[in-house]
């Protein structure tokens, strides 16, 4: 357990041993501190405004019981960053806050701060709030609130914001300050089990929550990503930087990639590092390269789990796919919940 687990000091939660089907399919709890993730706070008379402006979901639209997974892009339509949008009033000083990979928190923030100069708002990368990423398993609650069911709906316990990532998948975002995420977690009187980042991408990847990391800077679309099948773009709002090259791609046209889920067995294969694995090269049949690897799971259950930039191509439909990575070890395309129920 680590130092903030300490501090929390509160018997029903546990460590969580090993990440496998029986836990992810189960009715536990688990909690991982998202501590590779940065909060920028963005707060003044302008910010939904300017905010409007910039990103990909409708900023009108988030309030204090919804949030929204969005991206801010550049002005060919490449993102630059891939975030959850939460309105943040319970603090001092109330604004928005907008969680991303750490890695890419510096340069979105430059991105931010190369438009905001001209605005009455300000943005910053917050050092009070933090995030926890909840996943529920079976739960309907946890700690005597009641999950919200659909996706980005958000609530509100004291001064805790707890928000779902998606429909169709049990993941949920908690934010407070360290005292008040303490306190919370405090109140929880069920079996709960605690956990790390590293844990919780794991999850992210079985699902198939893409997240931009700094590699993937101004190289992706938001529908690359499938941004548009997790309500993550308004194709309503009006105009924002990039917003000509999205909508193109909605009504004129189709997206030539996508993020998919694969699976490999590895029975006989020893773990690999990440490191060998993301972007390494996925093959068809015909071992030509169709596809690039963006990130990698721990081993569950024996196999390995990769959300892989994969080409479309109409003459494409192999179902035969290999990445030299994993030794040519056959790989299975995973259907995603949150699109095949969209």
């Amino acid at each position: 357990m680590n130092e903030f687990w300490k501090q929390v000091n509160n018997t029903q939660i546990t460590p969580l041993a090993t990440l496998d089907s029986s836990v992810i399919n189960g009715n536990a709890h688990i909690l991982c501190p998202l501590s590779d993730d940065s909060i920028l706070h963005l707060s003044g008379p302008d910010a939904e405004k300017f905010l409007q402006g910039q990103i990909t979901c409708d900023v009108r639209q988030i309030s204090a019981t919804q949030s929204s997974m969005g991206a801010a892009c550049t002005a060919k339509g490449k993102m630059v960053a891939l975030f959850q949008l939460v309105m943040d009033s319970s603090q001092n000083d109330p604004g928005y806050l907008l969680r991303v990979p750490t890695s890419t928190a510096a340069s979105f923030l430059a991105h931010i701060n190369k438009y905001i100069v001209f605005s009455k708002a300000s943005v910053s990368i917050s050092k009070e709030i933090s995030v926890v990423g909840l996943f529920a398993g079976n739960n309907t609650s946890i700690a005597d609130t009641k999950l919200p069911e659909e996706s980005g709906a958000t609530v509100a316990n004291g001064r805790i914001i707890l928000t779902r990532v998606a429909q169709h998948t049990p993941l949920f975002e908690v934010y407070g300050t360290p005292a008040d995420l303490i306190e919370f977690f405090r109140s929880i009187n069920t079996p709960t089990l605690a956990s790390n980042h590293a844990t919780w991408r794991s999850i992210e990847i079985y699902y198939g929550i893409p997240r931009l990391e700094i590699t993937h800077i101004d190289k992706y679309v938001p529908q690359n990503f499938n941004l548009h099948y997790l309500n993550a773009i308004s194709f309503n709002k009006g105009c924002y930087t990039g917003q000509e090259i999205v909508a193109r791609i909605k009504y004129l046209g189709r997206e030539k990639k996508q993020l998919r889920v694969m699976q490999s067995e590895l029975a006989n294969t020893p773990p690999p590092s990440s490191q060998s694995v993301v972007g390494a090269a996925i093959e068809n049949s015909e071992h030509e390269k169709t596809g690039t690897v963006l990130s990698c799971s721990e081993i569950i259950d024996g196999k390995i789990y990769l959300t892989v930039m994969l080409n479309l191509n109409d003459n494409n439909h192999d179902t035969a796919y290999f990445t030299p990575a994993l030794n040519n070890n056959p790989l299975q395309l995973v259907e995603l919940s949150y699109i095949a129920k969209s």
